[in-house]
């Protein structure tokens, strides 16, 4: 019985080896040796940062989101407990990096010169713009006030330029550190989201008011011009009713930006259709 109990104890001891220290996640738990000074530091600086990574950092619970780059070579996952992680590669030859920041509502990533561009909104809507660099080190370049929030920001090819929503119906062309390169904000112009074509010259704005199960939206398209940093309004607004809902799995815009379709609901003269899918352009 003695035998038996210390083979058990050395398997557990061995099991529990590693090669070498995970990193940790920061917010994990609170260093109790930090001053109120560094904590403020941490919340509004420049951001937390996480050296080169020893090796990759499984997720902790079930995956609930994933969302891919755009050239589908890249991916941000996150688990039911907030624990956010980037996949630099979708062919297993790079394991995946722990995120620096917990709970991100919505996120977007894409490749930059030197790494990739991600973008994340956090639980209080503040928007956090890093770089994960190829050595796998990763850095906070902006984070934005959370008494203004972001309700969405997607990052352009390249990596240095994103298209963000502030909750006061504001469109913003951003660069990378948080300045605007230009902003439409004009009366009657409220958009709740947006939608960018595939080939990223055009935005559809839109604005949705929610009618019982249906919504109807007004649509306005704008031209995304990296050459001179603009966004422009361009044709005329158009008005759609009987939207099932605006998430965006229920919303479609051609990768040349000129239709958009939407699952609707099927009305009184077309009672034979169980959905209705319609185009405009």
């Amino acid at each position: 019985m003695k035998t038996r109990t210390l083979a058990a104890i050395l398997l557990a001891t061995f099991a529990c080896k590693t090669d070498a220290p995970a990193p940790k996640d920061p917010a994990s738990d609170t260093n109790p040796a930090q001053t109120p000074a560094q904590l403020s530091t941490y919340a509004v600086g420049a951001g937390p940062t996480l050296g080169p990574r020893t090796r990759g950092v499984p997720h902790s619970n079930n995956i609930d989101m994933v969302v891919l780059s755009r050239d589908g070579d890249m991916a941000l996952s996150r688990d039911s407990l907030g624990g956010i992680r980037f996949w630099p590669s979708l062919d297993g030859k790079s394991e995946p990096m722990l995120m620096p920041i917990r709970g991100a509502r919505r996120f977007s990533l894409a490749k930059g010169k030197e790494g990739a561009t991600i973008a994340a909104i956090d639980g209080v809507g503040a928007l956090h713009i890093l770089t994960a660099k190829d050595d796998g080190s990763m850095q906070e370049l902006y984070m934005s006030s959370p008494h203004n929030p972001v309700v969405q920001a997607e990052v352009l090819r390249g990596g240095e330029r994103l298209i963000v929503l502030t909750a006061d119906h504001k469109l913003m062309l951003m660069g990378q550190k948080g300045v605007a390169r230009s902003t439409m904000q004009e009366r009657r112009f409220s958009p709740d989201q947006f939608m960018l074509s595939g080939d990223e010259k055009t935005l559809i704005a839109i604005s949705t008011e929610s009618l019982g199960p249906e919504s109807s939206g007004t649509l306005q398209p704008l031209s995304v011009n990296l050459a001179d940093d603009s966004l422009r309004l361009v044709g005329d607004e158009v008005d759609v009713d009987h939207m099932a809902d605006v998430a965006p799995k229920r919303l479609s815009l051609s990768p040349d930006g000129q239709h958009f379709a939407y699952l609707g609901f099927p009305q009184p003269e077309a009672v034979e259709e169980k959905e209705a899918c319609l185009l405009y352009t």
